[in-house]
């Protein structure tokens, strides 16, 4: 498993719980590994985990190694030419068959609730070019990797949490 971006890596981390014999590679910021080792050592985890301290545009991924890459809360950060980076180099790091699984707040049409502005407008003030990216713009970023099209499901009612799960062809 790839956790990009992983943060206190909760999204790994369950996985890991669930799944005692996976690995998993835990890639961020020089800044926070530190933070991500803590939650790792605070859940006992440690054995399945191996950490990549890097900018995740730079750092070596490698290509084909992972069955699971998770991008959880990351894309809302980026802009769209960097999330089209992003998630092509989350393409090349899955092995065929591999899958991504993308967590965020990703509104389908409008209008947009008013929550979503309040924290698109959190994203401005905090982040050089982030923002609450639209499903369609998920769609064409994860099509332009070469991505299948990605099963959706919501994670909270009302909330536009949405979770993707695209896969990476088993030929490709």
């Amino acid at each position: 498993v790839l956790d990009a971006g992983a943060g206190a890596a909760p999204w790994s981390l369950a996985v890991a719980a669930r799944d005692p014999a996976c690995l998993v590679t835990a890639v961020d910021l020089p800044a926070v590994v530190p933070a991500t080792r803590r939650a790792v050592r605070d859940a006992g985890r440690e054995r399945q985990f191996r950490f990549l301290a890097g900018d995740l545009y730079d750092v070596d991924l490698g290509r084909g190694v992972y069955d699971l890459a998770i991008a959880g809360n990351l894309c809302h950060l980026f802009n769209g030419d960097a999330n089209r980076r992003l998630l092509g180099r989350l393409y090349d790091a899955l092995a065929p068959g591999g899958r991504l699984a993308v967590m965020d707040v990703i509104p389908d049409g409008q209008p947009r609730p008013r929550w979503v502005a309040l924290y698109e407008l959190g994203l401005f003030l905090r982040t050089a070019s982030g923002r609450v990216h639209p499903l369609a713009a998920y769609l064409d970023w994860l099509h332009d990797a070469g991505f299948e099209p990605p099963e959706q499901h919501h994670l909270v009612d009302q909330a536009q949490a949405v979770l993707l799960v695209a896969r990476r062809p088993a030929g490709g």
